[in-house]
């Protein structure tokens, strides 16, 4: 019985250490571990956000305002604002894109410019 519980306990330490390493999916604030690193190997150190020839950004999207990125399943989902340019009538929406070309898979907008939700919140994620 005792060696039937440390064979279990030693393969689930096993699996869950390998699961730990091959996360792909950032699902949280600075990422799974929660430390903003990744333990992909052979990332880029530096790149040109504004992209242009001999750069080694792969994809650019604009969608209203800064959000924090969750990325599961080649999809990267944001929080954002929509008409930023009309205070009044500033809406919310949540973008699903494909994370290899960066067009939008779906796009949801909602109201909150009619509730007690401040214009200034908006968009965090």
């Amino acid at each position: 019985m005792k060696q039937s519980m440390l064979v279990w306990s030693t393969l689930s330490l096993l699996l869950g250490a390998s699961l730990a390493q091959a996360e792909p999916n950032w699902t949280y604030c600075r990422g799974p571990s929660f430390n903003s690193t990744s333990v992909e190997t052979n990332l880029p150190d530096e790149w040109d956000p504004k992209g242009g020839e001999g750069s080694n950004l792969v994809w650019r999207a604009e969608v209203g305002s800064r959000s924090t990125p969750v990325l599961m399943n080649d999809r990267v989902y944001l929080l954002s604002t929509d008409n930023a340019e009309e205070p009044t009538k500033t809406r919310e929406k949540v973008v699903c894109l494909n994370a290899d070309t960066g067009e939008v898979v779906w796009e949801y907008a909602f109201n909150v410019y009619l509730s007690d939700v401040p214009v200034e919140r908006l968009g965090w994620s």
